[in-house]
This record gives structure tokens, sequence and C-alpha cells, in this order.
């Protein structure tokens, strides 16, 4: 794995949380800013720190990683990372943006994947915006809703995943998304 596959590591590594049912609160969202980075967003979910495993070649070309996750009854789960790459590396924005989806396709329970991708601007800064469902172990209807965002050498992410059967997840995860700023140094 390399410095690109992070975000995707991520993803898989913290995908396993979605197994059981759950509705997010729709009014009790909090601000949430992971200590030392740029990221906020507003959140139903409490996040924490989450410690990757990640290889040596990975690790050198990162200045340095943030990453925080978080669920609901393990159904509705927020990951939310941030990676400094060294001034050598560069990862185009549609690159980490794929990279994530490949991978989240290829987990081994997920079939019926499709996904939809648009150019936006976040805190005027380039971003895709990821919308997308697939089913998991053969019955759970999931949806996830994802924005990457590019800042320099800086790559930001979040992603929902959520029950596509469960009455407002869907919006909750909007809600989430909607509510990215990037703040300046």
């Amino acid at each position: 794995m390399n410095a690109k596959h992070a975000i995707t590591y991520a993803i898989i590594s913290t995908s396993a949380f979605c197994t059981y049912g759950c509705q997010p609160a729709k009014n009790e969202f909090n601000s949430f800013s992971a200590p030392g980075g740029l990221l906020e967003i507003q959140t139903p979910v409490t996040l924490v720190s989450t410690n990757l495993p990640l290889p040596a070649d990975a690790k050198e070309k990162m200045e340095s990683l943030i990453f925080y996750s978080g669920s609901m009854d393990d159904n509705f789960v927020i990951l939310l990372n941030e990676v400094k790459y060294k001034d050598y590396v560069n990862i185009p924005l549609e690159v980490a943006a794929r990279s994530g989806i490949r991978h989240l396709k290829q987990n081994g329970d997920v079939s019926d994947f499709n996904f939809t991708q648009d150019s936006t601007i976040v805190s005027g800064y380039p971003a895709i915006l990821l919308k997308g469902s697939y089913n998991s172990q053969n019955t759970i209807q999931r949806g996830f809703l994802a924005e990457v965002i590019k800042n320099g050498i800086a790559t930001f992410s979040v992603m929902v995943i959520y029950d596509r059967s469960k009455e407002g997840q869907e919006e909750c995860a909007d809600k989430v998304i909607r509510s990215i700023k990037v703040k300046t140094n």
C-alpha cells in the first residue's frame, strides 16, 4: 500500500462497523474539528481518533495523518481524515477520490455497487462529491456520501456510510457532508 491508499485503507478497515440498525437523531448535531486539523463538520455521532496501521512506504510520504471515525449502532458511520503529504508527493484529487471508491467496491461482501461523482468547491478548494449505493452481505442496502477536498499538498476526506432502509439516515448523511468547512491556517 502506498500513500494514496491511506484514505481507502481507513474506509475498508472501518466498513466492518456497518452491521446493525439505527436512526441518527436528526436534530442532535455537534460541531467537530480534529485537534490540529483544518476540517470542521457537524456530526450526530462522537468521532474518536483512530490509529491506522500503515506500511513504512506510506508513512514516509506523509507529513501528517489525522483520522477520526464514529458510528451510531454500527450502522451510520462517519470517517474523517486529513493527510498532509511531503512536498515531493503529488496525489491528484481524482486519484484520491477514486482510490477510496475502488477499495470500497472491491470489499468481499459488496455487490450491486453504483456511484456518481461531481466536481464541487468546498471553502474555495476543489473537491469531488461522491454518492453511491451497494448491497453488503448480499442483503443490507448501503448508501454513502463522500467529499474529497484538495488543498495544496493536503487531502481531506469525509465519508458517511448509512443504511438505505432506515428512515432519516440519508438526510443525516447529507447534512454532515453539506456542513464540511476547511478552516484557514
